[in-house]
């Protein structure tokens, strides 16, 4: 059940478009805003499943940096 829908996700061409262009978004949007911390912090939650650590890590750090900067 899991191991699909992971597969699913992974191959639909949907998110690879929207997965990279939304974090680059929120990147570039203003700081120290909450909506944007939280788009952030989803995302790398639901991009953890694609398993890429590079890209991870890189948008880990933009969302905690965020967030610092934030409060």
């Amino acid at each position: 059940g899991r191991r699909n829908e992971k597969r699913k996700i992974k191959n639909s061409p949907a998110t690879i478009l929207v997965s990279s262009p939304w974090v680059s978004f929120a990147e570039k949007k203003g700081r120290g805003d909450e909506k944007n911390g939280v788009k952030v912090e989803v995302f790398v939650v639901r991009r953890s499943s694609f398993g890429r650590g590079g890209i991870l890590k890189k948008e880990s750090r933009v969302c905690v940096k965020k967030e610092r900067e934030g409060f």
